[in-house]
């Protein structure tokens, strides 16, 4: 009987911990921050309507956001912050809500990595501020030729990321910098 009484309470166990670990690897969206500033207090995550999703209190640099249950379409969202002591000090950062943990970074350099279309995020983040170091490097450039880099450049985005929420993201929020050929072009591949 004391056998099965032990048996029994190992089974209770293994199953506890089988159900905590599947919580906390489940479907849903974890992000898991890091914030050097400390200007910046609270943290909301926010959709493309400016909605609020989630939000919370930085703590020791920290913070944590979620998205509940399974996500089935994924889509890029916001985290915003405004400073405590100066509400035109804000800072934005797309994310990528899709199933999976997220690892946030943000200080001088920004990290964002744990899903395939963060990684994505970040490679178009890595690009763009690339683009514009080398637009900055160069001298005598007209703004003709300024516009032109960076439609060409939000194209090759955009198109390399035509199907999935990172193209949508990328059109809907830099689209505006696309000459009428460029955005025609975009338009077509896309499907719009």
């Amino acid at each position: 009987m004391k056998k099965y009484i032990s048996l029994l309470s190992l089974v209770v166990i293994a199953i506890g911990w089988t159900a905590c670990s599947e919580t906390s690897n489940g479907p849903g969206c974890r992000i898991k921050g890091y914030l050097s500033f400390k200007e910046y207090k609270k943290v909301y995550l926010t959709d493309n309507s400016e909605n609020r999703i989630d939000s919370c209190e930085v703590k020791d640099g920290r913070f944590y956001l979620e998205e509940k249950g399974n996500i089935s379409e994924p889509y890029v969202a916001i985290i915003h912050m405004t400073a405590e002591q100066d509400s035109t000090d804000q800072l934005d950062m797309p994310v990528a809500i899709e199933n999976g943990t997220i690892k946030v970074e943000l200080g001088e350099y920004i990290k964002l990595s744990g899903t395939p279309l963060n990684t994505r995020i970040k490679e178009f983040l890595d690009a763009l501020q690339h683009c514009k170091d080398g637009v900055v490097s160069k001298t005598d450039i007209t703004p003709e030729e300024i516009s032109e880099i960076f439609s060409q450049f939000y194209k090759q985005q955009i198109l390399s990321n035509k199907d999935n929420a990172v193209g949508e993201y990328i059109y809907r929020n830099y689209g505006v910098h696309l000459n009428t050929d460029d955005n025609k072009q975009v338009k077509a591949q896309m499907g719009n």
